[in-house]
């Protein structure tokens, strides 16, 4: 039985470095600390793990149906306008029960960009 809940998923972009990633796993510890342990998981798009799909599969064994991925990117590239449908497509061609929305980039948020003008602000 799949839960009416829905999981977050925070979308990397991932690197060979293996210390580049400790800040997302960071964010990813807060966010579950303030949402809820099972309600987010990081996923990276390349070069280490977990990728989308490790995450998804995760998420569905863990009862998930309704999933939100928010990548954390300045704007739409190549990930989010090509890459990101392309996994969902296939996600969804294996759990065609999924439920699955993409939010905007971060960088493209409103709430983001006035944190980055306040931030701007202070450093003049």
């Amino acid at each position: 039985m799949l839960k009416n809940e829905k999981r977050l998923i925070l979308i990397v972009h991932g690197s060979k470095d293996p210390s580049w990633i400790l800040p997302f796993k960071k964010l990813e510890h807060i966010l579950k600390e303030d949402m809820g342990e099972n309600n987010v998981r990081l996923a990276c798009m390349q070069f280490v793990p977990p990728t989308l799909e490790e995450t998804v599969e995760e998420a569905v064994k863990d009862g998930f149906l309704n999933l939100s991925f928010l990548p954390l990117f300045m704007s739409a590239g190549g990930h989010v306008e090509r890459d990101i449908p392309l996994k969902i497509k296939s996600l969804k061609d294996r759990w065609p029960d999924l439920n699955i929305e993409i939010l905007s980039p971060l960088g493209e948020h409103p709430k983001f960009i006035q944190l980055i003008r306040e931030i701007a602000r202070e450093a003049l």
